[in-house]
């Protein structure tokens, strides 16, 4: 709760369907091919044929276009799932670490991943990948964990 008593959203948002470029240059070499290789078969069979390539894309693209997460004041929400929806919730001040992760071709185009590492049994490790102005998101976040504990009297211990 804030200061006001309501829980309110600090981000909310998807993962970049970028995540799928590798599955969509090789449906689109798929089809090339399928296409070069009508010249010698049935059309009938080049329908049927394209179908797997483009189901195949569409398949990836629905799976990443499914996850969102949302960042509240008290917990990150996370779902996934084409046709079985699941959402998850973990509670902010279980976050014990924040890494920001930006592979080379994700900087070129302004992404990265923002990995949580918690002390949730269920979720160990969130990934919140291929989103765009990550340490915008990562300054958030941490506030939002520090506040939380702050607010909840939560101190976290480790133990080796």
């Amino acid at each position: 709760m804030t200061g006001n008593g309501e829980e309110r959203v600090i981000w909310r948002g998807a993962p970049s369907q970028i995540l799928n470029l590798g599955i969509y240059a090789l449906s689109f070499l798929m089809v090339i091919v399928i296409i070069a290789g009508a010249v010698i078969t049935k059309f009938w069979i080049l329908l049927l044929a394209l179908l797997l390539p483009l189901t195949f894309a569409a398949y990836h693209f629905l799976q990443v276009r499914s996850q969102t997460f949302e960042i509240t004041t008290e917990r990150v929400r996370f779902a996934t799932g084409i046709f079985n929806r699941v959402t998850n919730e973990l509670e902010l001040y279980r976050v014990k670490d924040i890494t920001v992760e930006e592979p080379f071709f994700f900087r070129l185009i302004g992404l990265g991943n923002v990995v949580l590492d918690t002390s949730d049994k269920s979720t160990p490790q969130l990934t919140i990948p291929a989103v765009g102005d990550v340490n915008t998101l990562r300054e958030r976040l941490r506030e939002s964990v520090e506040q939380s504990r702050e607010r909840k009297g939560v101190r976290e211990i480790d133990y080796e």
